[in-house]
C-alpha cells in the first residue's frame, strides 16, 4: 500500500496522557468541593487545594475514574477529549445529587446567568437543606457508561438527570455552558497560571511535566525519514492548541509536521462557536482528521465533505491513533488505520482493535518503520 498522508493523534502515540487525566480528575473534584463552584464536601477525599501532592492527585485519579474503569469505559464508547470526560463525570456527580435531593426545590437556571454563579447558589441551596453531600460513587458512573450504546447514548443519559434545572427551551445553552465550564477549569490545571485565567487561583500546572511514551530521537528519525519520501504528515488531537505545539516544539517534533495540516481541540471548538448546527465535531467525529487531511482554513469545505472519501484518495491515507475513538474516524473517512498500543489499555487493547478491523496492530508507533523502510 502506498501512503500519501500519515496523520497521527498526540496522546498515547507521542505523549503520556498520564498528567492529563489527572487534570480531569481534579478537575471534577473543584467543580464539585470549592465553594466558588458546588461548595460540596470531597469526602472520601480531602478538600481540593492548587498544588496537591502525588499522593492525593494518585488518590483523586483512582476515586474518580472508579480505578480506571470509567476511563475504559468512555474510551470504549469513543470519547477522546479530556474535556469531554470532565463534563460527562461532573454532569453524573450533580446527576446522582439531583437524584438525592428530589425534595429539595431549587430554582431553574437562566440564559444570562454565569455558570459558576449558578452551581455556587444550587451548592448553597443544597447544604441549607440537606447538610453536607460527599462524592458521589463512580462506580455507578462505570455501570451507566456500560449501558450506552455510544458517545451520544452517554451524554444524553448523563443530560437527563440534570434536565430539572433547566427550562426545556433551554436545555442546549445550559448544557454548553456546563461543558465550556468544565473546559476552563480544566486548562487551569493543565497550565496553571500560564492560562491568564483569574480561575487557575495559584495553580503550578502540569505542561512542563510531559513525558513522551517512545523514544524521540528514534521518532523524530521515523517522522524525517517519512518527510523525506514525500508524505505528507499531519496531527489530528484533542488537546488544545497551546498543550500540543508547547511540548511538541520542546521536543523538537512540531516543525516535522505540515502547519496547515495540524488540528486540535481549539480547531474543533472554534468550529462548533461558528456553526453549532454541526457540534459536536470532537471525536469520534472524523472532523480533525478530515481537516487535516485537506490541509485547509475552509472549514465549510471540511463540513460539507461526502464521506467515506473515494477509494483512490482514501487509500492514499493512514491515520495512527491508540484509541477507539480514531479507529471510529478512519472508518467514517474510509482510510487505513494504525493502532498502536501504547494507550491506557496497553496490550489488552489488542482485542478490541481487532474487532474494529484495524489495518496495523503496533505495539508502538515505531514500528511503522516496518512500514517504509526501503
Amino acid at each position: 500500500m502506498v501512503y500519501r498522508t500519515l496523520l497521527f493523534d498526540v496522546d498515547g502515540v507521542m505523549l503520556s496522557e498520564e498528567r492529563y487525566f489527572d487534570a480531569t480528575a481534579l478537575t471534577v473534584i473543584e467543580l464539585w468541593n470549592r465553594s466558588c463552584y458546588l461548595g460540596l464536601s470531597a469526602q472520601p477525599l480531602d478538600s481540593i487545594q492548587d498544588n496537591p501532592t502525588e499522593t492525593y492527585i494518585r488518590n483523586a485519579r483512582q476515586y474518580v475514574f472508579a480505578d480506571d474503569r470509567a476511563l475504559f469505559a468512555m474510551k470504549s464508547k469513543g470519547i477522546n477529549a479530556n474535556w469531554d470526560m470532565v463534563y460527562l463525570l461532573f454532569a453524573f456527580a450533580l446527576g446522582r445529587l439531583l437524584d438525592e435531593t428530589a425534595t429539595v426545590t431549587i430554582s431553574k437556571y437562566q440564559p444570562s446567568e454565569d455558570m459558576a454563579e449558578y452551581l455556587c447558589r444550587v451548592g448553597h441551596v443544597l447544604q441549607s437543606r440537606e447538610g453536607h453531600r460527599n462524592l458521589p460513587d463512580f462506580q455507578k458512573f462505570v455501570c451507566l457508561a456500560e449501558s450506552a450504546s455510544d458517545k451520544a447514548d452517554l451524554m444524553n443519559k448523563v443530560n437527563e438527570k440534570l434536565r430539572r434545572l433547566v427550562s426545556a427551551n433551554e436545555e442546549k445553552i445550559f448544557f454548553q455552558k456546563l461543558w465550556e465550564l468544565g473546559c476552563q477549569v480544566f486548562q487551569t490545571w493543565y497550565l496553571g497560571q500560564q492560562s491568564d485565567s483569574p480561575l487557575s487561583h495559584e495553580k503550578r500546572g502540569f505542561l512542563h511535566d510531559e513525558e513522551a511514551i517512545v523514544d524521540i530521537e528514534r521518532f523524530r528519525a521515523l517522522l524525517i525519514h517519512l518527510q523525506s519520501s514525500g508524505i505528507a504528515l499531519g496531527i489530528a488531537t484533542g488537546r488544545p492548541d497551546v498543550e500540543t505545539r508547547v511540548p511538541l516544539s520542546h521536543l523538537g517534533l512540531l516543525s516535522l509536521f505540515d502547519k496547515k495540516r495540524i488540528s486540535t481541540a481549539s480547531d474543533v471548538l472554534h468550529t462548533e462557536r461558528q456553526y453549532p448546527e454541526f457540534a459536536p465535531l470532537s471525536k469520534p467525529h472524523p472532523f480533525s482528521y478530515l481537516r487535516s487531511l485537506l490541509a485547509t482554513e475552509d472549514v465549510e469545505q471540511v463540513l460539507h465533505t461526502s464521506l467515506p472519501l473515494s477509494d483512490h484518495i482514501a487509500r492514499q491515507v493512514l491515520i495512527v491513533g491508540d484509541s477507539v475513538a480514531d479507529a471510529i474516524c478512519a472508518q467514517k473517512i474510509g482510510c487505513d488505520f494504525a493502532a498502536v498500543l501504547t494507550g491506557p489499555s496497553g496490550e489488552a487493547a489488542r482485542a478490541e482493535f481487532e474487532a474494529l478491523g484495524a489495518n496495523y496492530i503496533f505495539k508502538d508507533v515505531l514500528e511503522l518503520f516496518s512500514l517504509f523502510a526501503k
